[in-house]
C-alpha cells in the first residue's frame, strides 16, 4: 500500500483465468462442431504450399519506394 492512499484490493481470481476458462470449453467441443465442407476447406487450406515471401516485381517497387524516391527528395531538398 502506498503511504496515505486507499488500499487496493486484490481480486481473487485474474481477469485472463476466466478466459482461459471460457477457452477451454471451446477446445473441448472440438471441431465436431464445425461443419464437414468448413473442415475439408481448413484442411485444404492448412496444406496449400506457401508462395515465395517476394518476387522481383515486389523488390523492385520496395527498392524504389524506399530507397530511390526517398534519396531523390534529400537530393531536390538538399540542393535546392
Amino acid at each position: 500500500m502506498i503511504s496515505g492512499g486507499f488500499p487496493i484490493p486484490t481480486p481473487k481470481r485474474s481477469p485472463g483465468a476466466a478466459l482461459a476458462d471460457l477457452a477451454g470449453n471451446d477446445a473441448q467441443r472440438g471441431s465436431a462442431a464445425l461443419p464437414a465442407d468448413l473442415e475439408t476447406r481448413i484442411a485444404a487450406f492448412e496444406s496449400a504450399a506457401q508462395p515465395g515471401d517476394f518476387d522481383r516485381a515486389s523488390w523492385f517497387w520496395m527498392i524504389l519506394l524506399g530507397v530511390a524516391i526517398p534519396l531523390l527528395l534529400l537530393a531536390v531538398g538538399w540542393y535546392a
